[in-house]
C-alpha cells in the first residue's frame, strides 16, 4: 500500500459510515483493487452527546 489517507470520525457512527458510503460510491472502478486505500478512526466510546 503505497498511498493511502486516514478518516477521523467524530460526528457519530451513522455519519461515518454515510461517509465512507459516498466516498466509495464516487471512486471510479473497475475492480476491488481500484477502490482508496484509507485508514478509519472510529472511537464509539465517546458520551453521548444528545442526552
Amino acid at each position: 500500500m503505497k498511498k493511502f489517507f486516514t478518516i477521523i470520525g467524530g460526528m457519530g457512527t451513522p455519519a461515518t459510515e454515510s461517509y465512507i458510503r459516498l466516498l466509495n460510491a464516487r471512486t471510479p472502478t473497475h475492480r476491488d483493487q481500484d477502490y482508496l486505500n484509507y485508514i478509519l478512526v472510529n472511537h464509539a466510546t465517546v458520551p453521548d452527546r444528545s442526552t
